[in-house]
């Protein structure tokens, strides 16, 4: 008698990739994955905590054969979101994949360069950095005797509540450049958390850092301050 040892059947294999923190209402690319050479039938969709469809999926029904890009829009509330995908393979075997993303309301840096000089001064870069850290940078083009505002917007996990520092630096030499509180770098405090003032809800998410005239802020909306504005940014 011949004895024959069982083969395990191999799982179709299939994967969701993306970014895993996004901005209110923005929209990003995310992959879908299946082996190539195998065809799969998908279904996406962005789901709450409540498991109900939000957001909005481009091309959530399809086919894929190896790898597919799809672009998902995220909700205008922040919160724990997942992409559910089902795939569904020709041997009839569905396998199911979920992605995590943390929607956020980003962080809005503006500063003000100024240029004294006569000549116009192009990609001036300026940089942005909270507790020390570099988070991004921009670069704004001035005209000759003019000023240009600049903005960076970050989106990352709400920082830890209390107080942090926005630092701005501006990478340039010449001597008529400079941001609009003077020199070539200037640190701010601004303040993360929540605090009732006689029933007041604050658009701002965190105390205004304004300087000079607000020409220097930092806002995040729509949670309330720990200090009391001297001023808003208008929308």
């Amino acid at each position: 008698m011949l004895a024959f040892a069982a083969v395990p059947v191999q799982a179709n294999y299939a994967s969701v990739t993306g970014p895993m923190t996004l901005g209110v209402g923005t929209t990003a690319e995310f992959t879908l994955e299946v082996d190539s050479g195998v065809t799969a039938t998908y279904t996406a969709s962005l789901r709450d905590s409540n498991n109900q469809s939000v957001g909005q999926v481009d091309s959530g029904y399809g086919q894929l054969n190896g790898s597919k890009a799809i672009n998902v829009t995220m909700p205008s509330q922040p919160g724990s979101y997942r992409l559910w995908v089902v795939f569904s393979f020709p041997d009839n075997s569905i396998r199911y994949k979920d992605w995590m993303v943390n929607v956020v309301e980003p962080y809005v840096f503006e500063a003000v360069v100024v240029n004294d000089g006569q000549i116009a001064m192009n990609g001036v870069t300026v940089s942005f950095l909270v507790d020390g850290n570099v988070v991004g940078s921009e670069t704004v083009n001035v005209s000759a005797s003019s000023s240009a505002a600049v903005n960076y917007t970050w989106v990352t996990a709400p920082l830890s509540d209390g107080a942090h520092t926005l630092e701005i630096r501006l990478d340039s030499d010449d001597q008529f450049v400079n941001l609009y509180t003077g020199g070539k770098s200037h640190t701010v405090t601004f303040y993360v958390g929540q605090q009732d003032y006689g029933g007041t809800n604050w658009i701002m998410g965190i105390l205004l850092a304004i300087i000079a005239l607000g020409l220097v802020w930092v806002y995040r909306k729509p949670v309330r301050n720990l200090g009391r504005p001297r001023g808003r940014k208008k929308r």
